[in-house]
């Protein structure tokens, strides 16, 4: 995507914030998995006892 979003117009201000905004969502993308994984049950999965 980041391609994508750097071959329409390079170096145009629009094209700084969209790649802004882009790598805020991929932070926060990253947040949230991290924090469901850090969140989940420890038993899920593996078979064991609560």
């Amino acid at each position: 995507m980041t391609r994508e979003i750097e071959a329409t117009a390079p170096g145009s201000p629009a094209t700084v914030a969209a790649l802004g905004a882009l790598r805020a969502a991929e932070i926060a993308d990253s947040a949230v998995l991290w924090l469901s994984w850090r969140l989940r049950p420890r038993t899920m999965g593996l078979g064991g006892h609560a």
